[in-house]
Formats: C-alpha cells, structure tokens, sequence
C-alpha cells in the first residue's frame, strides 16, 4: 500500500523523510500530500509514533540525534 522510509516495528517508531520542499517534489503535489497525510494517519491508527525530518536534517544528524533520543527517553538506548 505505501513505504515507511524507516521503522522499527517491534517498538511502533516510523520516520519519514519530507524531500522536495523547494522543487515541488512529491511531498508536496496535491496527490503526494495527500497519500502521505493517509499513510500517517494510518501509522496512528496502528500505535505508531511518527517522526518526520528534512533531507538537511537527516545530513546534518538531528535526525539521529532525535531518534535516539526518542529510543532513549523510553529506556531502550544503549
């Protein structure tokens, strides 16, 4: 039905990456926007918690640094 871009399902963490912001990528056409508003619901739906980030912020590491924290603040860091 869709793609997560990465998930550890055994703990319900999704995290997608919002490309194309200033080339009018896919995420933000009509059609895009709204697949990826039913894809997020749908993660809800099953329990996921869902964190998004830019293709800046997965190169500049926040994004890792946010979901180790995430996996952190759960006690499930190393």
């Amino acid at each position: 039905m869709w793609r997560i871009d990465f998930a550890w399902p055994d703990r319900k963490l999704a995290v997608e990456v919002e490309g194309g912001a200033w080339i009018s990528g896919r995420h933000t056409r009509p059609t895009g926007f709204f697949k990826d508003i039913e894809k997020y619901n749908e993660l809800t739906m099953m329990g996921y918690y869902l964190l998004r980030f830019t293709p800046d912020q997965i190169d500049s590491l926040y994004a890792v640094t946010k979901v180790r924290d995430w996996f952190n603040e759960r006690g499930l860091g190393s």
